[in-house]
């Protein structure tokens, strides 16, 4: 995310090319407070809104947002608060997203062409980063289950 960013601020300062424009995170109303937080979530527990990748449009996790305080705990860790907390989605979810390692890989490639072409992430970016993500993510978390245990 932030190679997206400074790569959109520099072809603004230097080529005068707006980087595209994001939707507000949408937010619930004071006395709607979910999970710890105003942010609205998802039927995944993500965020709605702000900038997409397909970390959040193919989901296999859950991405908390800094400074959520974890039930039945003291609160985040100081470095946790920063960076936020990434959980596997349950295997029953994982499974009904997706049926195997290709289903998942195709729809990680179509939203990605989806991003790139609409300007939102860098092409430069895709393979280095998105698609071997995706790659590791679909063996560790979308293998058979014999290969898995």
């Amino acid at each position: 995310m932030t190679f997206m960013g400074l790569e959109h601020l520099l072809n603004w300062v230097a080529y005068g090319i707006v980087p595209p424009h994001a939707p507000y995170i949408a937010v619930n109303p004071d006395d709607q407070v979910i999970d710890g937080t105003r942010v609205a979530l998802d039927q995944y527990g993500n965020a709605i809104g702000g900038v997409r990748t397909t970390y959040l449009d193919v989901p296999i996790f859950r991405y908390t947002i800094p400074n959520y305080t974890i039930p039945n705990s003291a609160g985040p860790s100081f470095l946790c608060s920063l960076a936020g907390f990434q959980t596997p989605l349950p295997q029953s979810v994982l499974q009904g997203l997706y049926k195997n390692e290709g289903q998942y890989l195709s729809a990680v490639n179509v939203r990605l062409s989806e991003l790139t072409r609409e300007g939102s992430w860098p092409e430069q970016y895709t393979h280095l980063f998105l698609r071997a993500d995706a790659m590791n993510y679909a063996k560790e978390f979308l293998a058979p289950a014999t290969a898995q245990g």
